[in-house]
């Protein structure tokens, strides 16, 4: 009886073992569940960060468009960014109180 007990008992053990091995290397390890996480997320905002840098662009080259097209919209550029004007012509600035 004694013999068939701790053979069970050697049996548990081992498959404990076995499991408990099998998990810990599941989780811990390089290629696990926990990194494959931290992966993923960080996927998650690099693609986000694709989609900003894409609207971004999107909007910057309808930009170069109009100003390739519109000679209102050079004008507009220069008059706002540059303070440049036409000859013979006064600029009045208007500060907020």
């Amino acid at each position: 009886m004694k013999k068939i007990k701790s053979s069970k008992i050697l049996i548990s053990l081992i498959i404990t073992v076995i499991v408990g091995g099998a998990l810990a290397f599941l989780f811990i390890n390089d290629f696990g569940v926990i990194k494959y996480y931290k992966l993923k997320k960080e996927l998650n905002g690099i693609k986000a960060q694709i989609s900003r840098a894409d609207f971004v662009l999107d909007s910057l080259n309808i930009e170069i468009d109009s100003l390739k097209k519109s000679s209102y919209k050079i004008e507009k550029v220069a008059r706002e960014k540059f303070d440049m004007h036409r000859p013979n012509e006064k600029i009045l600035k208007v500060s907020e109180k």
